[in-house]
Parts: structure tokens; C-alpha cells; sequence
């Protein structure tokens, strides 16, 4: 990625922040994905916290 914008660490913070529900399978680490913008890149993590199975 070449983008001369400074990195937006606050959003970082925010998106880490954030529940997600389960992954799709294709977003599991290890898993190739294909953007138009970037080309061919490999999942190595997601940001945020899964939302539990469990209801408190």
C-alpha cells in the first residue's frame, strides 16, 4: 500500500473497540482476499471484539 496519508491511529482504537458478530469464513486469518483498489492480500486478523454466544 502507498498512501502518503498519516496513519489515523485514534481510528485504529475505534475499529479494535468495536463488537463484531462471528467472521465470515472468509474473513478467517490465513485467507486470501481480492480488492480491486489493492490487489491480492492475506487476512492476518480482525479488529474488534466477537460478540459472546452467551446472553449475561
Amino acid at each position: 500500500m502507498t498512501d502518503n496519508k498519516p496513519t489515523d491511529y485514534a481510528a485504529i482504537i475505534r475499529a479494535a473497540n468495536q463488537t463484531i458478530p462471528e467472521p465470515l469464513e472468509w474473513l478467517s486469518g490465513g485467507r486470501y482476499v481480492y480488492s480491486p483498489e489493492y490487489g491480492v492480500g492475506e487476512v492476518m486478523a480482525l479488529l474488534g471484539r466477537l460478540k459472546s454466544s452467551t446472553s449475561c
